[in-house]
């Protein structure tokens, strides 16, 4: 899906209302799956979170270099990528443990829930800060 993600988000400039909503999607995906814990709708959840996250990974791209272009002048474009690719690497890092810890105090379902409200919160900052922005 990456490819046709990026050629949909090019044609109109969607790259950051792709970001929301792959988001949205993935949040609606956790707690489908934590909150309707059968089989196929925990199979549902995943896919749904491929497909998200599939098509999120090149509008990120796009909207990181323009990050760099216009509201950090006088930085490079690669030290921008390095940066965001760092972060990015914790992030891969970090979240097994937490989500260990998380299935550990909560069980699968309570881990499940507990990451799409936390999905859900940087869903809801995402669009209240893109929104202030807009304004």
């Amino acid at each position: 899906l990456n490819g046709r993600a990026t050629r949909w988000a090019e044609r109109g400039e969607r790259h950051a209302l792709l970001v929301k909503q792959g988001l949205a999607l993935t949040c609606l995906a956790a707690l489908l799956g934590g909150f309707f814990h059968t089989p196929w709708l925990i199979v549902l959840s995943m896919v749904l979170i491929g497909v998200a996250w599939s098509a999120i990974f090149p509008a990120q791209g796009v909207l990181i270099l323009r990050l760099g272009e216009c509201q950090l002048t006088g930085v490079a474009s690669a030290e921008v990528i390095g940066l965001y690719r760092m972060l990015e690497r914790v992030g891969s890092m970090l979240t097994p443990l937490l989500v260990a810890l998380l299935i550990g105090l909560l069980g699968y379902a309570g881990a499940a829930k507990a990451m799409g409200a936390l999905l859900l919160l940087c869903t809801l900052t995402l669009f209240w800060v893109s929104e202030k922005e807009t304004n």
